[in-house]
C-alpha cells in the first residue's frame, strides 16, 4: 500500500500517519514488522556480541581461555566481537561461526 500525500503538515511525520492509519485499520506498525521479522528466525538465529559476551559471563569462561582452546589468537576473537574484522572469510569466518556470530554456510 502506497500512501501518497499532497499538503503534508509539518507537525506530522509519515511513520506518525502510518501508525495512525495502522491502529485504525489493525494495520502493523513498522516496529511490530520488524519484532516479528527478528522473532521469525529468518536470520537463522544468530547472536549479537553483546548476546555471545553474556553468554560467556553466565558460563564462566574467558575469550582468551576459549581462543587458546580452539587454536586462535585471543587479538582476532576480540577484533570479531568488537566489529574491527567483518569475518566475511578464512579463519575470522570460521571463529564468528563458532561463537554463534554468523551461521555457516
Amino acid at each position: 500500500m502506497i500512501l501518497t500525500v499532497t499538503n503534508f503538515s509539518s507537525r506530522y511525520s509519515k511513520v506518525s500517519m502510518l501508525r495512525t492509519k495502522a491502529a485504525t485499520q489493525d494495520l502493523k506498525t513498522p516496529d511490530e514488522v520488524k519484532a516479528d521479522f527478528l522473532a521469525s528466525g529468518v536470520m537463522n538465529n544468530t547472536l549479537t556480541p553483546d548476546q555471545v559476551k553474556d553468554k560467556f559471563q553466565k558460563r564462566g569462561i574467558t575469550f582468551s581461555g576459549w581462543a587458546k582452546e580452539n587454536g586462535y589468537r585471543v587479538n582476532e576473537v576480540y577484533r570479531i566481537l568488537n566489529g574491527q574484522s567483518k569475518a566475511k572469510y578464512g579463519k575470522s569466518y570460521e571463529i564468528a561461526v563458532k561463537l554463534g556470530l554468523k551461521s555457516a554456510a
